[in-house]
């Protein structure tokens, strides 16, 4: 994955798969590789993270995975999560609606 034509590129491997190109993985692969990049980076003390629509592309198994991993992570982050997912809806401590 290249960010923002820095020059920086991440090459991921899924477990039990090859390293390989962005590119290469599926919507979810892709989604779930971000969000272990964006978390493993966070465990630096951040205050604030903000999260849009990063379980659209998970199938629920991969939603809850998710949606344990933020609530673990919410005793040390505030988050900011948008989601049309029931799943991870309901893992959260509060829902606004417009």
């Amino acid at each position: 994955m290249i960010c923002c034509d820095t020059g920086v590129t991440i090459m991921a491997r899924p477990p039990g798969k090859k390293k390989q190109h962005h590119y290469l993985l599926s919507g979810a692969g892709k989604a779930l590789t971000l969000s272990r990049l964006v978390f493993s980076i966070s465990s630096q003390p951040v205050s604030l993270l903000q999260l849009d629509e990063v379980d659209a592309p998970l199938d629920d198994a991969n939603v809850g995975r998710y949606a344990r991993i933020v609530k673990e992570m919410s005793k040390r982050v505030q988050f900011i999560t948008f989601t049309h997912n029931k799943i991870a809806m309901e893992n959260g401590r509060s829902i606004t609606r417009r």
